[in-house]
């Protein structure tokens, strides 16, 4: 079941303030996820990125920890229930600007900790967040993309009903080459037909990627951090 706030094995929370530094700087210790998901130098993390990556990701129209609800979990999603459930991963749905607001699209970007990959809950969260784009924040758009070495991430997205859409060609230099950026995009009345009368579906496992994560690029975020 998809709501607000959940998804069949899923809920998400709010991005706190200190309390979730520990988590971001885990993820941007990430290097595998760091090289799949940014056209920046992989720097060495600390906690002024991590600071810098949770100030911009709680301007975001959505940004979220992804987490696994306590084993004894009811169903609620009230503060007791957040506080006991583990986090697997972040999520984002990008702002765009006000007077970019009337075109109603977005992007979306995840990370999932390297312990909770090949679980299904890469897709499950980008389910969610198609869902919660579509039926609760109106939008008429949402994009996602993979450089062109993620091969799996590609396939991935294309198997929950993304269409591609076109390619930045040799956008991102890695281990001695250019490599294109990857675009796909799905419109509302195309997750209306795969998904908006689903009340409850089975979650694909993740594709596998050649490092084994899924990560979309954050090229919003990575030009905004020094």
């Amino acid at each position: 079941m998809y709501g607000p706030w959940r998804s069949d094995r899923l809920i998400y929370r709010a991005i706190e303030d200190n309390d979730d530094d520990p988590l971001l700087i885990d993820i941007t210790s990430d290097v595998d996820a760091i090289v799949n998901a940014s056209t920046r130098l992989p720097l060495p993390p600390g906690k002024k990125r991590a600071t810098a990556q949770r100030e911009w990701l709680q301007t975001q129209l959505v940004g979220a920890v992804i987490c696994l609800p306590d084993p004894e979990w009811t169903g609620d999603t009230g503060a007791k229930d957040l506080a006991k459930a583990t986090p697997v991963g972040i999520i984002h749905l990008n702002a765009v600007s006000p007077d970019q607001a009337h075109h109603r699209y977005t992007e979306i970007g995840l990370r999932i900790l390297k312990p909770h990959r090949g679980k299904g809950y890469g897709s499950e969260a980008i389910k969610w967040g198609l869902h919660f784009a579509f039926r609760y924040a109106s939008l008429h758009r949402v994009d996602i993309a993979a450089f062109s070495w993620n091969t799996g991430a590609v396939r991935l997205y294309e198997r929950l009903g993304f269409t591609l859409e076109g390619r930045k060609r040799e956008a991102a230099f890695r281990d001695g080459k250019f490599w294109d950026l990857v675009e796909l995009g799905m419109l509302e009345h195309e997750w209306e037909s795969l998904y908006g009368k689903q009340a409850n579906g089975r979650i694909e496992e993740d594709a596998p990627s050649p490092n084994g994560s899924i990560s979309t690029p954050l090229p919003h975020f990575e030009r905004d951090v020094d």
